[in-house]
């Protein structure tokens, strides 16, 4: 007879397949309820889609919101435009754009064509001091220009700049009209030959040159004004021999130095001055028309477009040339393009008898 064990078998070591399968089920139902990736594959795709999209887009909400827009403002388009703060110097074009567009350079300043006669400069933005209160200083002038300027008289080596008389026939007409405390002090730089371009490129050259520092001085008592109180340019002669430029663009290169004299420099005055006789125009017709021309369109823009003096805005005055070609040869030096000294004298006197008229009230 066949034994029987009676003991149960062992148990395998281990688990079985069965719950091993089961286990497995558990762990991968719980990683669908808690993961993103499960979450997707469980026939979810659109909410999957949505929650991507959430993700995606948060940051920038995050951003615009946290960071909101200024918005700039649109200039009048009749305005003299300036684009760059006046404190930021660096880059002192200030100049006016020869087509009357606006050029992306910064400091650009935008003025009518000499033809239009509608449209009216704003230059309201400058904060102007009448000359007569400032008693406190002296009335500061600079003179600016060519040979003129200079105070060139061949044949003779020595100089005779007009800003001489003129600083003296001022204190003189200021204590005949009993304003005893009154001063002035004028400075001048001449440069021979340089034509109107020139003059203007050197007031934005990148490059301070030595006449651009002095301008863009600030006045130790108020160092939002200019240092100088008004400024005279003069030129225009040496350009009648460059046929290739034209008259048009010749004006808007005098312009541009009126122009930046008032929005960078903030000189609240200037004076302006139509091109002279002299025996080359009186031999050369063309030249004679091409100055003709230039005066014309110089008056035009100036007496339009920049109000005369004036304590609210900046202002730019046209005024005659006192001394006519051939009318008194004393005034006129031996070349007959440059006055004499005596002539340089009676400049400097006229624009003082000027000055006192319209500035010191």
């Amino acid at each position: 007879m066949a034994m029987v064990n009676s003991k149960p078998l062992k148990k395998p070591l281990g688990r079985t397949l069965k719950e091993r399968l089961f286990q497995e089920q558990q762990m991968k139902n719980r990683y669908r309820s808690s993961s993103p990736r499960a979450y997707c594959s469980n026939r979810r795709t659109g909410s999957c889609l949505k929650l991507l999209l959430l993700l995606a887009v948060f940051p920038g909400l995050l951003y615009f919101f946290g960071n909101p827009q200024t918005e700039t403002p649109i200039p009048d388009k009749e305005a003299v435009i300036i684009t760059k703060t006046q404190e930021e110097e660096g880059n002192n074009s200030g100049m006016l754009s020869d087509n009357n567009k606006k050029d992306a350079t910064p400091y650009q300043a935008v003025v009518p064509d000499v033809q239009d006669e509608n449209v009216k400069s704003k230059s309201n933005t400058i904060r102007v001091v009448p000359l007569a209160t400032l008693h406190e200083r002296p009335v500061r002038i600079f003179c600016y220009g060519d040979s003129l300027t200079a105070g060139v008289a061949p044949p003779a080596q020595d100089q005779f700049p007009y800003a001489e008389t003129l600083q003296q026939s001022l204190i003189d007409k200021a204590k005949s009209r009993g304003k005893n405390t009154l001063s002035f002090e004028v400075e001048h730089a001449g440069f021979p030959g340089w034509t109107a371009k020139k003059l203007q490129d050197q007031l934005k050259s990148p490059a301070r040159s030595e006449v651009q520092t002095k301008l863009l001085q600030r006045d130790p008592l108020n160092p939002d004004s200019s240092y100088y109180d008004l400024l005279i340019f003069f030129a225009g002669t040496n350009d009648l021999g460059h046929e290739n430029e034209s008259e048009q663009s010749i004006v808007t290169n005098i312009l541009n130095v009126h122009a930046w004299a008032h929005h960078v420099a903030r000189i609240p005055f200037t004076i302006a001055m139509p091109i002279p006789g002299s025996a080359f125009q009186s031999r050369n017709s063309a030249a004679a028309n091409r100055a003709a021309t230039i005066n014309k369109g110089l008056q035009s823009v100036i007496r339009k477009n920049f109000p005369h003096f004036s304590t609210s805005s900046a202002s730019t005055l046209w005024t005659p040339f006192p001394i006519s070609y051939g009318a008194e040869k004393e005034d006129w030096a031996l070349d007959g393009l440059h006055l004499s000294q005596h002539g340089y004298q009676q400049l400097g006197e006229y624009l003082a008898s000027i000055i006192h008229e319209r500035l010191i009230v």
